[in-house]
């Protein structure tokens, strides 16, 4: 009783001076009456009513509403966050942990989940976006045949894309390359975009001959016209697809997206001689058809008449059209393509993290409502109802929740532009991707969520205040299973990530490994974009860099290896007879110039290697690789055979030479066979090319060497791309590396997360186990004893969450199938190892606090109350 009585004057005198005059003398009267005789707390619930009634007197809260309104509610609930501020900070260890947990699941979570929802979600920034669809997208077409797909009754328009480089020039200003679309004149038209200045492209203005016409981005209208309006309608130096200059008319808005999300300057017109028929058209480079269905029309009624259209296609040219089968995919699936799955595994990834965090702070909350279960039980037993426990609690969590906020939009800010600096090549749409506000505020959401349950769930139990303040305090997982299964689930979610990371680390190291056909090291390459009238460019370069000190020998190739780059074209085999009625089968065409072979470092198998004696004047000729000798000719001897390309009319060659197999598609797709021909010797004009050069020194020291030497051939021809060729490789894994990076900080992340979680808990167990690991030292037990006491209640957590972790890695670990490289999803390897580390990491997190509390000194640990 001298205990309750000496509280309660405490709490009096903390009350105001004109409540303390007016009720102190009588409420303390009157528990000293109800008190005496009594051992119970139930019948001091009374005075303790009465005090607390001049407590929410005192603050502008009493029952009666006499001091009732907004302004003193939100005094009182500004009282009550200084009130949860200051209670948090006298946990400290608990406040940031929680806090850094928060941040780290809302911030990566948004992060991620924002750049799936811009890629995968939102539909394309059209108008109308469902109505567009990709034409029979597997195969290339001449202008010809793309103009025929309008044939197709339920197609409302339709447009052709090609991608190419052109040249800038004039305005006293240094030529610069550009990066053009060349576009059927629909092509606006089937989008639904409206130039901001100008107009569209108009009928017949792509026909070959006519004056060239251009439209141009906001970006370069900006940038390089000063946003002068008066150049619509200006000639202008742009140079390649046909034409020297081009007449401007018409500027794109700045909110512009084109297809494939990618950097556009420049817009013109797909030419072609007017009445040319589909077999005479040799304009087969229009990589992409894109059609808008009519109002109305479905994608299966237009996918019936696209069947019938291009049967009188096939018909009319059968030995150029592949028999690819015919098509039609929503644009936006198109549009995602290969991204789809590494997005799909991001975020699960990130999912995984955000339950983590949501599991660690409700581990955290409940380890802190536990400890606080005497405060509630004295609150309880002054009269508070439990309104006011639930509303303490629900403060506290959003002290927490608001103490993450700021870092977690920092770290997400972050991660989403690191996703944008690397997403060229690893990611679709990559120009659209940002910080989704909407995102940010559910995760923000889904994390508070979770806080308010585990901190407010302890306030709606009916416990007795004599029960709560008995003074028991033992704990362990036996008497907290929610904390046991929390810890497991944790690190059973971490254990999926982890081992995620770990296939990923090894699948990378494997293409790593990869034997690409040709020596990465010491080579620079380098890609002019000479314009049109310039044929002569790449034959003058060639020696002019071979005559730079450090440069050993120089070769030109139009697509480098490991760039997923590809010509295809149909070919006449000897020994292998085209069937009547069936087109030639199609093969991959590398055109070569200078010394590309010694420069690269490709093997040579048999024969001899192409070079510069092989030019236009010289004997059709070709090299093959092994894999187009293993296809067409397993036995006997490929030198000395032939075959035609570019169809039955072509011009026989002769194979000269086999050399080694080279990864063109990347280091992890499959060789195909190939053709190898001189530049000199293909029958449609120049090539433009990259050009590599075998150095002697540092291939980054040549850079300035190089840049000037070309200008010294031609000052005006700008310089696409200069970069050594172990960053062109790395480039071609840029979608590996990026899930790689991101899947292994979340990895990191949850292991962190699951070792804080183990730690906290063991610790705040542990803890509540002072008194009575004092009690056993004071009785004679060992420190090993208690420290093995200590850990064991942890201990079948652990091993339950590692052993659930296993099985859910095996089956989680399916959906990275695709973007694995010679390394099973369940390898057993990677699995023990990860599990091992998990239980290591979380055995470690717990043996700390338990050895530091099994220390303590038992005659100070039973003085503590």
């Amino acid at each position: 009783m001298k205990i309750w009585l000496g509280l309660y004057r405490a709490l009096v005198a903390l009350l105001p001076p004109d409540i303390r005059r007016r009720y102190g003398a009588d409420m303390m009267a009157d528990l000293e009456a109800r008190l005496s005789g009594t051992r119970g707390l139930a019948r001091a619930r009374v005075g303790a009513g009465a005090l607390l009634d001049g407590i929410r007197h005192g603050s502008g809260m009493w029952r009666d509403g006499r001091a009732s309104g907004p302004g003193t509610r939100i005094t009182g609930l500004a009282g009550e966050i200084g009130q949860s501020i200051r209670s948090l900070g006298r946990s400290p260890g608990m406040t940031v942990s929680a806090g850094i947990t928060l941040a780290l699941g809302i911030g990566m979570s948004a992060a991620v989940f924002s750049v799936v929802n811009a890629v995968l979600l939102e539909p394309l920034p059209y108008p109308e976006p469902d109505r567009l669809v990709s034409v029979w997208p597997e195969q290339n077409f001449n202008v010809a045949l793309t103009r025929r797909m309008a044939d197709v009754e339920g197609f409302e328009a339709v447009t052709g894309l090609s991608h190419w480089s052109l040249t800038l020039t004039g305005d006293g200003l240094p030529a610069r390359q550009i990066q053009a679309v060349l576009v059927s004149v629909d092509h606006f038209r089937v989008l639904g975009v409206v130039p901001a200045l100008g107009r569209d492209f108009r009928p017949g203005e792509d026909r070959t001959g006519d004056d060239g016409v251009a439209m141009i981005s906001h970006g370069l209208w900006v940038s390089r016209f000063g946003a002068d309006p008066e150049v619509v309608g200006r000639v202008v130096g742009i140079s390649g697809a046909g034409h020297d200059h081009r007449r401007v008319i018409g500027v794109l808005p700045p909110g512009y997206v084109p297809l494939g999300s990618e950097v556009r300057d420049v817009w013109v017109p797909l030419a072609t001689e007017a009445g040319v028929g589909l077999a005479d058209d040799g304009s087969w480079y229009v990589n992409r058809r894109v059609a808008r269905l009519a109002p109305g029309v479905t994608p299966e009624v237009a996918h019936e008449q696209l069947r019938a259209v291009a049967a009188d296609i096939q018909a009319e040219i059968p030995e150029r059209l592949e028999d690819v089968p015919v098509g039609l995919v929503p644009l936006r699936d198109e549009e995602v393509g290969a991204g789809a799955p590494v997005l799909w595994a991001l975020l699960g990834a990130v999912g995984l993290v955000l339950l983590i965090a949501c599991l660690n702070v409700a581990n955290l909350m409940a380890a802190r409502a536990e400890a606080r279960s005497r405060e509630r039980a004295v609150r309880r037993a002054l009269g508070a109802n439990r309104w006011a426990l639930v509303r303490n609690a629900l403060v506290d969590a959003g002290v927490l929740a608001a103490l993450g906020l700021g870092p977690a939009v920092a770290l997400a800010v972050g991660i989403v532009r690191y996703v944008q600096a690397h997403a060229d090549g690893a990611l679709p749409r990559g120009m659209e991707i940002g910080v989704d506000g909407s995102v940010l505020l559910g995760a923000t959401a889904a994390t508070f969520l979770a806080t308010v349950i585990t901190a407010v769930a302890p306030a709606l139990r009916t416990e007795a205040p004599a029960e709560a303040l008995s003074g028991a305090r033992t704990a362990g997982p036996s008497r907290s299973p929610v904390r046991a299964v929390l810890i497991g689930s944790e690190l059973a979610l971490s254990l999926v990530l982890v081992t995620g990371a770990g296939l990923l680390v090894r699948s990378m190291g494997n293409l790593l490994a990869v034997d690409p056909g040709f020596e990465v090291e010491n080579l620079l390459t380098v890609r002019p974009a000479p314009p049109e009238g310039r044929e002569a460019y790449f034959r003058e370069a060639l020696p002019a860099l071979a005559a730079l000190p450090g440069v050993g020998s120089v070769g030109g190739i139009q697509l480098l290896p490991v760039t997923f780059g590809n010509w295809s074209f149909p070919m006449h085999v000897d020994g292998h007879p085209v069937p009547e009625g069936t087109p030639p089968p199609p093969i991959n065409i590398r055109i070569v110039s200078g010394r590309y072979f010694e420069t690269m470092g490709i093997p040579l198998v048999a024969g001899r290697l192409l070079g510069p004696t092989d030019g236009a004047e010289g004997a059709p000729v070709v090299t093959v690789n092994q894999a187009f000798v293993e296809r067409y000719w397993p036995e006997g001897e490929p030198v000395g055979r032939g075959l035609r390309i570019f169809g039955a009319t072509g011009t026989w060659r002769e194979v000269v030479g086999v050399v080694g197999d080279v990864r063109h598609h990347g280091l992890d797709r499959p060789v195909l066979p190939e053709v190898y021909l001189p530049a000199d010797q293909y029958p449609y004009g120049a090539v433009a090319q990259h050009l590599v050069l075998r150095t002697d020194v540092p291939p980054e020291s040549l850079m300035p060497a190089v840049r000037e030497a070309l200008a010294q051939v031609d000052g005006d021809v700008p310089l696409e791309r200069v970069e050594t060729m172990e960053e062109v490789v790395r480039s071609s894994l840029a979608r590996t590396r990026l899930i790689l990076t991101l899947l292994s900080v979340f990895a990191l992340v949850a292991l962190i997360l699951a070792a804080v979680g183990v730690y906290g808990v063991t610790s705040f167990v542990v803890t509540r186990r002072r008194r009575e690991f004092g009690l056993r030292r004071a009785l004679g037990a060992t420190e090993g004893g208690l420290l093995g006491r200590a850990v064991r209640g942890a201990g079948a957590a652990i091993a339950c969450g590692v052993v659930v972790g296993v099985l859910l890695a095996r089956l989680a670990g399916r959906s990275l199938a695709g973007l694995l490289y010679g390394v099973e999803p369940g390898d057993p390897a990677t699995l023990a190892a990860v599990a091992a580390l998990m239980a290591l990491v979380a055995v470690a997190a717990s043996v700390v606090p338990a050895f530091r509390a099994t220390r303590a000194d038992p005659a100070e640990v039973l003085r503590e109350d």
